[in-house]
């Protein structure tokens, strides 16, 4: 019987040991009487020869080997008994490694998702994405040419290759929608092992057929367009303005590659030889290896001068790194480190708690020291209490760990995830939680268990040793290190709040609000030319502003408001070569559709395009930041593509404008705004503003590209406030993640402050006694009590002021200002008062005669 078996029949086996000790006990009471002896005197003299029947009991339980486990469970119950006496304390404790380990359970989940879990195929650590890289690094498509070479390698067992497209999808009798389509080789399906859940796949001839007309699609998609998976099969579709059969339909969780929606045959978009276009996936032979693959495929694409150039390079990767991270990238290590640091700031308040704790518990261990208990006794049971709060701790960190995951996807679009990456607490991070708890009871507990008992037969007493003052000066090391981080923290979410309100004033502005977004895509071969593209948008223009609901139409590159293309300061005029600058592409009306005037110069004209040596439009954060107080209008800059891969071209600023809500001296990045040619793209953002709210004339719009071209999409058909702010999805996420790491780490700084404080109060109660017994009032003990505390926040805001400026100086975020600063400042040192005000209080109203009695 082994010891979890002793473990679990314990009463079973406790009722055994009872009867084999009575019968024991019994036989000698037997041959006693036997001997002539009294009932009396048999049994006497028989208790005396067997011994105390319980010192027998425990060393029959001793050698069962299950002592530990039932010493454990003991000193569980002592614990539970004894914080169940002290619920502030529990609560304290257990809310601060709880935040701490819920910080860690929610980073992990995001690095388990991108970097550990991989592909949901059976097959994928076995294949391989093949690229070309050119000098700068960039990944480049490859052409139909350069796939046959490599397929034609004796060393690779099968491939597959794809291209994505986004185009209009509406079934016959609906309203077109942007979707990813994919137009796939044969091979590539069966490659990562998916087959359709409805219907069939391709048949080979259907890969090879120019004029294909079948499509699988997904899951998804036939929910929508006809009701269930099943009725999709076999019904017409219209896609990038051709007719299509659905010959199948893939299960959910199929979306392979690129969140696709459509699945097409490579063969029906007939691409020439050299057109670069496709992505490779491939799996090699047995005998071969990733490592390998590279140089030999780049020797056969040189072997037949398939490769664009000499400097071009083969990169082969496995099929996951592709779509996952790893965890040595800086932003992962990031994410890890201050995940940990978290726990150990977390772990050291903690430590502070139970060390202030176990000041008031010095008689209880001197007690239990003198009736004859070990070091070793009272160490585990101080463990056995810091492994129930730990355990407490994890169990609510899971429930954070939960909300915080759900509270994080409620943030960010359904369609900006990939397919693949499910946001959840997966039972990996459960053990991680686990596992990051069980170091945590080692660093919280040990340090005030093995204080507490540090000399032998002596309780810790705070008068006659000096590691109270040791362990002091510690903690009050690490808080101020802690509290110097909450202001950086604190600091940057600051910074990053104004420019949310900014934006969020910017939104509300009249002319804003009034603006409606629209995205559109020409992507059919009716628009595979400019100027069939400047017909449809000039026609959709007349047939707005002639409804006489629509006062403005501009198309522009990209939403105000988010990110275009980041192009680099090469020289011109400007103060400081060097800088990045983003630049939006935007027709000669955007300015007036949003109702934005300029400071000074003139608009674009219909004269203008996007080339070099044209006009450019600055916002005022630009100007502040390039030219400072100079004048503006006329100055030439030279910009350069921020890879440094083209040659640079110089622009002339003709016009300077400010933005709804922004402050060019705080906030905003420095922005250039250049001419768009009506026509210039496939993709598009239409932005109208009308004498009605955006709703009033959304239906307006759609019915207008309906009678054009029904199946021309429209995307994201929204008022522009809440468009840019699904747009900005990313930011939002990032500013979640900077504003709960720093939410947690004040917390936890705060809850160190009122530990240590705590702790100062009980380690010097003999000597505030004595002064109370001198004659210090209330408020003279409440000064000696906040006065260490001051000391130590003034070190960390110092700190933690050097740490913003030192941030500010080497990133350019003015997380520095001195607004920002201060309101940080005042927030941290109200907060840490109000923290300490508690012990403090409570040392005004210690009675001088309880505690010196208490003292010895």
């Amino acid at each position: 019987m082994n010891w979890l078996q002793r473990l679990l029949r314990r009463d079973r086996l406790e009722q055994e040991l009872d009867d084999e000790v009575r019968f024991h006990l019994e036989q000698l009471v037997s041959e006693y009487r036997a001997a002539g002896s009294s009932e009396a005197d048999a049994r006497r003299r028989a208790a005396r020869e067997f011994g105390l029947v319980d010192s027998i009991k425990d060393e029959c339980r001793h050698v069962r080997g299950t002592d530990w486990l039932s010493d454990l469970l003991a000193d569980a119950r002592i614990g539970l008994r004894v914080f169940s006496k002290e619920p502030g304390f529990s609560s304290i404790a257990v809310g601060a490694l709880a935040l701490g380990l819920g910080v860690n359970a929610v980073f992990f989940s995001i690095v388990n998702t991108y970097c550990l879990t991989g592909l949901p195929y059976p097959l994928a650590a076995r294949l391989a994405d093949v690229s070309i890289r050119d000098d700068l690094g960039r990944e480049r498509p490859l052409s139909p040419a350069q796939v046959r070479a490599i397929a034609d390698l004796p060393s690779v067992d099968r491939l597959g290759y794809y291209t994505t497209r986004t185009g209009a999808v509406r079934a016959p009798e609906s309203i077109a929608s942007r979707r990813t389509i994919a137009y796939v080789s044969d091979g590539l399906l069966s490659l990562i092992g998916e087959t359709p859940a409805h219907g069939r796949a391709f048949r080979s001839g259907e890969y090879r057929d120019t004029d294909a007309t079948t499509v699988l699609i997904a899951a998804e998609l036939a929910r929508e367009l006809f009701g269930s998976e099943a009725a999709a099969v076999g019904r017409d579709i219209r896609v990038d303005g051709e007719t299509s059969t659905i010959v199948g339909v893939f299960p959910d969780g199929t979306r392979f590659p690129d969140n696709a929606d459509v699945w097409a045959p490579l063969s029906s978009l007939a691409l020439a030889d050299d057109a670069f276009a496709l992505t490779l996936s491939l799996r090699l032979k047995e005998a071969a290896t990733i490592g390998g693959a590279a140089p030999m495929i780049e020797g056969a694409l040189r072997q037949q001068r398939v490769l664009a150039s000499d400097r071009q390079h083969v990169s082969v990767v496995p099929l996951n790194d592709r779509y996952h991270g790893s965890v040595t990238d800086p932003v992962w290590v990031a994410f890890i480190t201050a995940g940990l640091l978290v726990v150990v700031i977390a772990c050291a308040n903690v430590s502070n708690l139970l060390l202030a704790r176990g000041v008031r518990r010095t008689d209880e261990i001197a007690i239990r020291l003198s009736l004859g208990a070990t070091r070793g006794r009272i160490v585990r049971q101080l463990f056995a209490e810091t492994l129930i709060l730990v355990m407490a701790a994890c169990a609510a960190s899971l429930f954070f760990g939960w909300a915080g995951l759900h509270a994080l996807v409620a943030t960010i679009p359904r369609t900006a995830l990939p397919y693949w990456a499910a946001l959840d607490l997966s039972w990996r991070a459960v053990f991680f939680v686990i596992g990051v708890g069980a170091v945590t009871v080692l660093l919280s507990g040990m340090a005030p268990a093995l204080q507490l008992v540090r000399v032998p037969g002596v309780p810790f007493n705070a008068r006659t040793s000096t590691q109270g003052r040791t362990t002091g000066r510690w903690s009050s090391a690490f808080l101020g290190i802690q509290i110097a981080i909450s202001v950086l923290l604190l600091c940057a979410v600051g910074i990053t709040l104004q420019v949310y309100r900014t934006l969020a004033n910017a939104a509300g502005q009249t002319q804003l609000a009034q603006v409606l977004s629209a995205g559109v895509t020409l992507s059919s071969q009716r628009y595979a030319v400019t100027p069939a593209r400047e017909r449809f948008v000039t026609e959709l223009r007349r047939r707005l502003l002639s409804s006489g609901q629509v006062q403005w139409v501009s198309v522009a590159g990209a939403l105000p408001g988010t990110r275009g293309e980041s192009r680099m300061i090469a020289g011109g005029a400007i103060r400081e070569p060097g800088g990045f600058v983003s630049t939006a592409a935007v027709d000669p009306t955007f300015f007036s559709t949003l109702g934005v005037p300029l400071v000074s110069g003139q608009e674009f004209t219909d004269r203008d395009a996007d080339r070099s040596g044209s006009s450019v439009v600055v916002n005022d954060r630009f100007a502040q930041l390039f030219f400072g107080t100079r004048a503006v209008i006329g100055q030439q800059v030279r910009l350069q593509s921020a890879t440094g891969a083209a040659a640079p071209d110089t622009r002339t600023i003709v016009g300077v404008v400010r933005l709804p809500g922004a402050n060019p001296a705080v906030n905003g990045p420095p922005l250039m705004f250049v001419p768009r040619p009506v026509g210039a793209a496939a993709e598009a953002i239409l932005l109208l503003r009308g004498t009605v709210p955006p709703d009033g004339f959304a239906a307006l719009l759609r019915e207008s590209v309906q009678q054009l071209d029904p199946d021309v999409p429209l995307s994201n058909v929204l008022p522009l406030p809440q468009a840019t702010r699904e747009a900005n999805w990313n930011a939002r996420v990032s500013q979640t993640l900077i504003s709960s790491l720093a939410f947690v780490g004040f917390c936890l700084a705060m809850i160190g402050v009122a530990a240590l404080t705590a702790h100062r109060v009980a380690t010097r109660a003999r000597e505030l006694s004595i002064r109370v017994a001198l004659g210090a009032t209330p408020a003279m003990l409440v000064r000696a009590v906040l006065g260490p505390v001051i000391v130590q926040l003034s070190f960390g805001l110092v700190g933690g002021a050097l740490l913003a400026r030192g941030w500010q100086r080497a990133f350019g975020s003015p997380i520095a200002a001195s607004d920002n600063l201060a309101a940080v400042i005042v927030l941290v040192s109200a907060t840490a008062l109000l923290f300490s005000a508690w012990p403090a209080r409570r040392a005004a109203r210690v009675n001088p005669i309880v505690a010196l009695h208490a003292d010895g």
